[in-house]
């Protein structure tokens, strides 16, 4: 069944799609992991299933790569969700669309302070592209999508999933039957990525140099051609949802080292500059719209947990030097404990940075009080969406935070406190 039958076959089985997180691919393919691995060339060039590596530990069942459709970009992760089960995630979906369609859309959701939808309507643009098994996936309760050169301490974002562990996971693509005529392939690219067509013309030439070089390189006696497909999707999937997909139509591939040869020689389109900073910025944002809509009248915990969703992505974009995600931090009134900080930054693969937080040897990454933020009383004291930071400086460098209460000023222009009526000035 091809994609658009899936997903209408998913939606008439009560699932739905929730928007989790946004990651940059800077290298052209992607990763799907249950654990954060080292960084290795292992897995540059073949895509599908892990080989067994000893250098990195990446394995089949714990690691499986793809290429990011047509190339770099940044990518959003859909959670599926049960909503007949509380809500219960039984898998998680990423469409490899054009010139950041998904992402520019979801983006402008949560910068008009709302929780976004995910826009089934533009990943309908691959609706006939079909299903390629792509194999197991060890369920250790955590899913990791990203770059697939990322493991860990990484610069680039990662999006973890969490899957209830006692479930069976399965990976699948879609893909999309293309042309393998050079002069087609490039004529195609040039148009869904909105791109020089001469200049994309160039680039199939060289692209097609380096990929005569990695046939010669793997002993592939033959001229060098063009892949026959492009993936569009790639799904993970419980043993429950993975009923929703039939593969009567799906397709198979023979030779895996084949195909990642035939796919490191297609021109692809790339962003000019790392993604990273702003990406895991935008995931910073987005967990504090989950944040806002959650509500004030929460336990304690349950609040910090929020207000540490973000505060994860917003300590790796301090270490990216983006002062946004400084800000973030520095505005709060809460002041996370060496021990929160370093479970912050291992939450994100930042493992060295983690060990250093502990021992007190964490470099100096520019978060420090402001002279208006308010220390906590107590580690108990309520931490609610009202101190969840401000993404900007308050207009005319008036205060954040009320002198009286503590209250954070939500409009910028505010000259008096709307919880207790105290003067701002």
């Amino acid at each position: 069944m091809p994609f658009r039958g899936t997903i209408n076959h998913f939606i008439e089985s009560g699932y739905k799609f929730r928007v989790r997180g946004f990651f940059n691919v800077e290298g052209g393919q992607m990763g799907l992991s249950n654990k954060f691995h080292d960084w290795c060339d292992c897995m540059s060039m073949r895509p599908g299933p892990a080989e067994n590596c000893d250098s990195c530990t990446r394995a089949p069942g714990n690691y499986v790569s793809i290429a990011a459709g047509d190339g770099d970009g940044i990518y959003v992760v859909a959670e599926i969700v049960d909503s007949s089960s509380k809500e219960q995630v039984v898998g998680a979906m990423v469409v490899f669309d054009n010139q950041f369609q998904i992402a520019n859309e979801v983006r402008a959701a949560i910068e008009q302070e709302t929780v976004p939808e995910y826009p089934l309507e533009l990943a309908f643009r691959f609706a006939e592209a079909r299903p390629l098994t792509l194999g197991p996936l060890v369920n250790t309760g955590k899913a990791l999508f990203a770059d697939s050169g990322a493991g860990l301490n990484p610069r680039d974002a990662i999006v973890d999933v969490e899957i209830a562990k006692e479930k069976q996971l399965s990976v699948l693509a879609f893909v999309e039957c293309v042309s393998t005529d050079p002069d087609e392939w490039a004529e195609r690219v040039a148009q869904a990525q909105g791109l020089d067509s001469d200049a994309t013309h160039r680039s199939m030439v060289g692209g097609i140099v380096t990929g005569q070089h990695l046939f010669d390189s793997l002993g592939i006696e033959e001229d060098y051609s063009l892949p026959p497909i492009i993936p569009r999707v790639i799904m993970l999937l419980d043993e429950t949802a993975s009923k929703c997909v039939n593969l009567d139509d799906q397709y198979f591939v023979e030779d895996w080292n084949f195909l990642g040869a035939q796919m490191g020689g297609a021109v692809g389109s790339s962003h000019t500059q790392v993604m990273a900073a702003s990406t895991v910025w935008m995931n910073a944002l987005l967990a504090r719209e989950w944040d806002r809509v959650a509500g004030d009248d929460l336990p304690d915990e349950e609040t910090k947990r929020l207000l540490f969703e973000s505060w994860t992505w917003a300590y790796q974009g301090a270490f990216l030097d983006d002062d946004d995600c400084r800000r973030m931090i520095a505005d709060n009134r809460y002041r996370a404990t060496p021990e929160e900080v370093s479970n912050m930054l291992r939450r994100r693969g930042l493992v060295e940075a983690a060990d250093k937080a502990l021992s007190g040897d964490l470099p100096d990454i520019g978060i420090t009080s402001s002279s208006s933020a308010i220390q906590m009383k107590s580690p108990s004291a309520s931490l609610t969406e009202t101190n969840s930071g401000l993404t900007k400086e308050p207009a005319d460098g008036l205060a954040a935070f009320c002198s009286q209460c503590g209250s954070q000023f939500r409009d910028e222009a505010a000259k008096f406190c709307a919880n207790c009526g105290c003067s701002r000035l």
